[in-house]
């Protein structure tokens, strides 16, 4: 199947008409100097399209990164949690004698 016959079965969009215009342009590169060199010319503004747009993507592995020293940060800031109340119930003799001495017992 020719390639006009692929072109003229798809539906008209911005994406085809780009397509289309490099086409033309990309298939006559090799005809002269002039031709290679309008080629050179738009694959350069493409590449440096791309480029700018993939570096416009966030990185993950950065965010990742960041978000975990920000709450590590954060939580190393405010006060310490409170200790648990003791559960004077589940400790053994010794234990409970232990804690007595603390106050003084």
């Amino acid at each position: 199947m020719p390639l006009a016959c692929v072109w003229s079965d798809l539906p008209q969009s911005p994406y085809l008409r780009m397509t289309r215009s490099l086409e033309r342009i990309f298939n006559p590169r090799h005809e002269s100097a002039e031709h290679l060199r309008a080629w050179n010319q738009i694959e350069k503004k493409m590449m440096a399209r791309l480029y700018k747009e993939a570096k416009s993507q966030p990185d993950q592995q950065a965010t990742e990164d960041r978000a975990a020293i920000a709450a590590a940060v954060r939580g190393s800031s405010k006060a310490p949690l409170p200790e648990k109340p003791k559960d004077y119930g589940a400790m053994n003799d010794a234990e409970f004698k232990a804690e007595l001495a603390k106050h003084g017992l």
